[in-house]
C-alpha cells in the first residue's frame, strides 16, 4: 500500500509497454523499403564526398551472383583449383578479384541471422528484407496469398528497369523458378511453390512461379535462360498437374519469341534485333560441370555458353537504352549443401571463366558487379602445409588433437558427407563427388551467416567499396541506371548539378539537394525513434530517482528498530 511502490510499479508497467512499442516499431521500420534506402543514402553521400558524380553512368548494368559463394568458399576453391593445376603458388586471384573495387556485405534476412537464397536474393535484387523463403511478398502477410497485390513488392530493379524503358535479362544453372533467379520476377509465393502441384502451394490463392513468367514483369524479359523444364510442362514428363505447358504458352505471347531447349539450340540460333528467347535446357537443375565435362554430346549447355547468348540479344536489341542482366553461378550452393568440395571447385572455376568472357564482350558502358547471395557454414581449420593437399586431413595439429586422430583441412558445420577422420584417403579426395568431413551429420550442409565478397568493375564501380547492407546493392543500381523516381538518382544529381557555382561542393551543395529528393518524407520517421528515445531515458532517470527514495524510505530508523525489537 505505499504509494512510492504503487508509483513505481505503475511506472515499470508504462516502461514495459513503452519498450515493447519502440520493438515492434523498429522491427515495422525493418519491413519497409525506406529504412534500406536510407542506408544505402548514408552510403551514397559517403562515397559522393570522396568523388563527386562527374562522370557518364553506366549504359548497361550485369549483375553476376554466385550462389553459397563466400569467403571461406572463394578462398578454398582458389587453393583446390592451384593444387589441380599444379601451381606452386596457391593464391592466383580469380577474375573478378582483378576488378578495381571491392566491397563487404551483410546477409541477414528480415527475420533471420542467416540468410536462405531467397531472402537473399530480394535484397540484392529490390532492396527489400523479406522473410525468409519468401519471394516478392512484404514482411507479415502470411503464406495464403489472401492479399492479393497489396503483398507484392513491385519495385525490384527489374521492373523498375523495364519501365524506364531497357531489356532485362535472367541466366541461371539452377531452375528458372529456383530462389535466385525467380527473385527477379515472382510475386507474393514461398519459394518451393514452383508448380501447380508443390504441396506449399496447396489450399492457396498463389499462382506458382513457373505460371508467372507469363505475366509482367517475366513477359517482357528480353532472355530467360535456365533449367526446370519439369516444371513448366504437364504430367507424365513433367510435373504439371493442371494440363498446362507454360513453355508454349509464352511463346504463343505477342513478340517474335524463340524456345530453345539444348546446347545446340543455342550455337544455331541466328539473334535479330527484336529477339525474346526463353532457354530451359534441363528437367531441373543442371548436371554438376564435372559430370557433363567428359559426354562425348552433351545437350546441355553451360553457363557461358548461356551468358554469351545472352549478352548477344541485349547487344544487338533494337533497344539503345541499354540493359540489366542478371547471371547466376547457381551450384556452387549446391554442391557445399552435400559438402562436395571438387564439384563447388569446378562450379566456382565455370563462373569465374563467365565472368572473364563476358567482361571481354561488353564495353566501357556497361558495369559489372560480382557477390554472392550468402556463404556456407565452412572453414578451413589451421595449420596445413602448402604442399599438402587442402582436401585432406593433414593439418599439423602442434600437440592439439586431443584424440590422436588427423584434422581435416576442410570443415563443414554441418552435412552428410563423413564424421569419421579415418576412413577417407587422399585417392578419395581426389573424386569429383568426394565429401569433406563435416562436424554434426545432417541431410543438408547449413548456410553460415559471414559477410561476403563484393567485386566492380565499370562505370562509378568506385560505389560499391566498403562495408554494406545486401539491399544496398539495389540501392546503388536503381540509382546509377535512374530507375526509382522516389529515390535519388545520378540523372537528377547531374542534371542538378548543371550551371551551379556550387557543383564541386558534394557535401553541402546541390548534390546533397539532388540526393534528398523525396528520401526526406519517404525516409524512417526519426523524429518519432527521437521522442521516444527521450521518453525512455527520462522514465528510466525517472525510475532510479524513485528507486532510491523508496529505499530512503524502507530504511528502519531508530523507532522502526525499537518497534520491531519490541514485536519480537
Amino acid at each position: 500500500s505505499n504509494p512510492i511502490v504503487l508509483q513505481v510499479m505503475r511506472l515499470s508497467t508504462l516502461l514495459g509497454l513503452l519498450a515493447t512499442a519502440i520493438s515492434v516499431h523498429a522491427q515495422y521500420q525493418q519491413s519497409q523499403i525506406e529504412f534500406w534506402n536510407a542506408l544505402g543514402h548514408e552510403h551514397l553521400q559517403q562515397k559522393l564526398r570522396w568523388k563527386g558524380p562527374t562522370d557518364k553512368g553506366p549504359k548497361n548494368v550485369i549483375f553476376f551472383l554466385g550462389d553459397g559463394m563466400g569467403l571461406s568458399m572463394v578462398t578454398a576453391g582458389r587453393v583446390i583449383s592451384a593444387e589441380k593445376a599444379g601451381r606452386d603458388y596457391r593464391n592466383q586471384k580469380w577474375s573478378f578479384e582483378k576488378f578495381d573495387f571491392s566491397g563487404i556485405l551483410k546477409t541477414s534476412s528480415y527475420d533471420f541471422h542467416t540468410t536462405d537464397s531467397a531472402a537473399g536474393a530480394m535484397a540484392l535484387f529490390t532492396g527489400h528484407k523479406v522473410e525468409q523463403n519468401t519471394l516478392g511478398r512484404l514482411p507479415g502477410f502470411g503464406e495464403t496469398c489472401a492479399h492479393g497485390d497489396a503483398s507484392h513488392i513491385n519495385d525490384g530493379i527489374a521492373e523498375l528497369a523495364l519501365a524506364k524503358g531497357l531489356d532485362v535479362g535472367v541466366v541461371s544453372t539452377t531452375r528458372l523458378t529456383d530462389a535466385t533467379p525467380a527473385a527477379n520476377f515472382a510475386k507474393g509465393v514461398h519459394r518451393l511453390m514452383e508448380h501447380d502441384s508443390s504441396t506449399q502451394i496447396l489450399n492457396t490463392s498463389c499462382t506458382d512461379i513457373a505460371q508467372q513468367i507469363l505475366r509482367h514483369p517475366a513477359d517482357k524479359f528480353k532472355v530467360l535462360m535456365g533449367g526446370g523444364h519439369g516444371f513448366f510442362t504437364p504430367t507424365p514428363d513433367g510435373y504439371r498437374t493442371d494440363g498446362r505447358n507454360i513453355e508454349q504458352e509464352w511463346e504463343s505471347l505477342p513478340g517474335h519469341r524463340t524456345l530453345l531447349h539444348t546446347a545446340d539450340d543455342i550455337r544455331k540460333h541466328s539473334v535479330s534485333a527484336d529477339d525474346q528467347l526463353l532457354g530451359v535446357f534441363h528437367k531441373s537443375s543442371f548436371n554438376y560441370s564435372l559430370d557433363e565435362i567428359d559426354k562425348e554430346d552433351p545437350t546441355q549447355p553451360r553457363l557461358v555458353d548461356m551468358a554469351m547468348k545472352a549478352v548477344e540479344v541485349l547487344q544487338k536489341s533494337s533497344n539503345t537504352n541499354g540493359y540489366y542482366l542478371m547471371i547466376e553461378g547457381g551450384h556452387i550452393d549446391l554442391a557445399e549443401h552435400e559438402n562436395k568440395m571438387n564439384l563447388a571447385t569446378a562450379e566456382l572455376e565455370e563462373f569465374s571463366h563467365t565472368i572473364e568472357t563476358i567482361r571481354r564482350m561488353v564495353g566501357d558502358d556497361t558495369l559489372i558487379v560480382v557477390t554472392a547471395d550468402h556463404g556456407h557454414a565452412l572453414t578451413l581449420p589451421g595449420y596445413v602445409h602448402k604442399h599438402n593437399s587442402i582436401l585432406d586431413a593433414e593439418v599439423e595439429t602442434d600437440g592439439m588433437d586431443a584424440d590422436g586422430k588427423k584434422i581435416p583441412n576442410i570443415l563443414f558445420a554441418s552435412g552428410n558427407g563423413t564424421t569419421d577422420r579415418d576412413t577417407y584417403t587422399k585417392e578419395d579426395s581426389m573424386k569429383p563427388h568426394f565429401q569433406s568431413v563435416s562436424a554434426f551429420n545432417t541431410t543438408w550442409g547449413a548456410h553460415g551467416g559471414e559477410d561476403l565478397g563484393i567485386w566492380a568493375q565499370g562505370p562509378y564501380s568506385w560505389l560499391f567499396s566498403g562495408s554494406m547492407e545486401n539491399t544496398q546493392m539495389a540501392y546503388l543500381i536503381k540509382f546509377l541506371l535512374c530507375l526509382d523516381p522516389k529515390e535519388p538518382t545520378l540523372c537528377g544529381m547531374k542534371s542538378g548539378m548543371k550551371n551551379t557555382e556550387e557543383s564541386n561542393n558534394y557535401a553541402t551543395g546541390p548534390t546533397v539537394a539532388a540526393l534528398r529528393n523525396d528520401s526526406a518524407s519517404s525516409g524512417p520517421p526519426t523524429a518519432l525513434i527521437t521522442v521516444l528515445a527521450v521518453i525512455a531515458v527520462t522514465a528510466s532517470l525517472a525510475t532510479v530517482a524513485l528507486s532510491i527514495l523508496l529505499l530512503r524510505a524502507r530504511k528502519p530508523n531508530k523507532v522502526d528498530a525499537i518497534e520491531m525489537n519490541g514485536k519480537a
